[in-house]
């Protein structure tokens, strides 16, 4: 049932034509199987990988080559399934799918870039373990974390997690851009960012990627400090930080690679039409793929009604269990 809905927003995006490094192979149903299995091997990974890294500090770089390989070879037959997948976990045991979430994340934000498979690959490696730190700091609790802290005073345990995971990677692993991105996830070009207060060009792809990666996925989970945003509204919020807090073409790029409405929003169109997003492409970001659920006639539509057509003008977002904040209004 929708439960709330929200105003649609204004991103402004012009199409690019070209822009989609990795268009779908498949059709997204024939990946879904496929990418909740990826996504599901991703999550134990981290719960594990964070579970153990306080007495084995060795972190199991190859397994997760291994997987990320995999999630990579999912994203090359439709993206649009594994993130789908992932934004139908955003209520469980925080940190592990945290990690996962973020790490298909910046995979796919690389491969769309068109960096090479290795690089692209170390974002994802840097994303999965840029908060081992945070398995050091029993006493933080498992949950998102303001997007900023104060400058002075409060949050200083909070401060050191990059500086404390760094530490105990650097011994195995050797690669810069690995590093950095752990090291600067929470760096801001403005210069807000911890634990160095980086700014500008000091930090890297990397950094600036995980920083945008981490953010989204924090305000769209389910957590204690205030209720979640819905996806929509928490890329709104980034883009109202983009140019401050977070680099404007790494932040659009990023809008491009979910949409602007991410898989498994449920819409509404201008003719009145309610629908479910199955797919966007970053050539059209304001534009998702969508199947009605409901025909002309106030019909639930059938197998197949108006399937993966581009949507008309977007109007409304709905929640459908009724858990994200915001300004809305409640729908029977």
């Amino acid at each position: 049932m929708l439960k709330k809905s929200f105003p649609a927003q204004d991103f402004r995006l012009p199409p690019a034509p070209g822009y989609d490094k990795i268009p779908p192979r498949l059709p997204l149903e024939k990946v879904y199987f496929a990418a909740s299995r990826v996504f599901n091997a991703l999550r134990a990974f981290c719960g594990d990988m964070l579970r153990e890294f306080n007495t084995a500090r060795q972190p199991p770089l190859e397994r997760a080559r291994a997987l990320l390989d995999e999630t990579a070879a999912v994203l090359s037959l439709n993206y649009n399934a594994l993130l789908g997948v992932m934004m139908g976990d955003l209520d469980g045991e925080y940190r592990p799918a945290h990690c996962a979430r973020t790490s298909i994340l910046a995979l796919l934000a690389g491969l769309q870039l068109g960096l090479s498979p290795e690089r692209a690959r170390n974002l994802g490696l840097s994303a999965m373990f840029c908060d081992v730190g945070m398995a050091l700091l029993p006493d933080i609790p498992d949950c998102p974390h303001p997007l900023t802290l104060p400058a002075e005073g409060g949050g200083d345990a909070l401060r050191q997690h990059p500086v404390l995971g760094l530490g105990c990677l650097a011994h195995n692993v050797r690669c810069r851009e690995i590093l950095r991105g752990i090291a600067e996830h929470h760096e801001r070009v403005d210069g807000t960012g911890y634990p160095v207060g980086l700014s500008g060009e000091r930090i890297s792809l990397a950094g600036k990627i995980l920083a945008v990666a981490d953010s989204y996925d924090a305000l769209i989970c389910v957590h204690p400090h205030s209720a979640p945003l819905p996806p929509h509204l928490a890329l709104a919020r980034l883009r109202d930080l983009g140019g401050a807090a977070f680099d404007r073409d790494v932040l659009e790029h990023v809008i491009r690679c979910l949409g602007a409405y991410p898989v498994g929003s449920v819409v509404e169109t201008a003719d009145g039409r309610r629908a479910v997003v199955v797919g966007n492409s970053p050539d059209t970001p304001l534009q998702p793929v969508v199947r009605p659920l409901r025909s002309f006639s106030g019909n639930a539509a059938g197998p197949g009604a108006f399937c993966a057509q581009k949507a008309g003008r977007i109007t409304t977002v709905f929640s459908l269990s009724g858990q994200w904040g915001g300004p809305g209004e409640f729908n029977a």
